[in-house]
């Protein structure tokens, strides 16, 4: 009898861990390898686009003209125009304070992501892929630093926030530079890492 009380308990941990509501970002700053950042986009969306325990949404920086979506059932439409983006040019220009702002739209107005704030999410994600200019241009203080703050994520516990940088394996990335001497981030775990 104890034997089933332990086996319901860990049964019922794993069904609350693999139901739990999780919100994630994947903010592309985009120079190249569009068939590999086409795949993962398309993993992810396939994966969650009918999940409705995970809030996905897919940004692609490009000047003053970012498009980004939330994956969901009906996207296709959406989806198609972020991959036609994507596919339609070799680079889009990066302009952080453009993207910091539309993120912050994102995220806090309710529209898009039907719940304002993090509160009633068990894990908030945000995964960056990144290149080289974006580091040189110190874009990871002006916007990952920046939102780190800005949208408070800072009063999340660290086991709830994850941050992940992923560029490509054909650029070689110093840790140790990714922040400039305003080093928003703190102290703060991130994950960085090849795609």
């Amino acid at each position: 009898m104890r034997r089933y009380i332990v086996f319901l308990l860990l049964l019922s941990g794993l069904l609350a861990k693999a139901q739990s509501k999780t919100v994630e970002l994947y903010y592309i700053a985009h120079d190249g390898h569009e068939t590999a950042l086409s795949e993962i986009l398309d993993q992810v969306r396939r994966n969650a686009r009918y999940n409705p325990d995970r809030t996905v949404v897919f940004y692609l920086a490009n000047g003053n003209k970012p498009v980004w979506l939330r994956v969901r059932p009906e996207d296709e439409l959406e989806y198609n125009r972020l991959r036609e983006t994507l596919n339609e040019q070799t680079s889009h220009n990066v302009y952080p304070e453009v993207d910091r702002l539309m993120l912050i739209d994102i995220f806090s107005e309710g529209r898009t992501v039907p719940e304002i704030g993090f509160d009633s999410y068990d894990r908030v994600v945000f995964n960056y892929y990144i290149t080289s200019g974006f580091v040189a241009m110190n874009y990871c203080d002006a916007l990952i630093g920046r939102l780190y703050w800005d949208m408070e994520l800072d009063k999340l516990p660290r086991t709830k926030l994850e941050i992940n940088i992923f560029h490509s394996p054909d650029e070689k990335i110093n840790e140790d530079k990714l922040f400039g001497r305003k080093n928003l981030m703190g102290k703060f775990p991130i994950l960085v890492d090849s795609f």
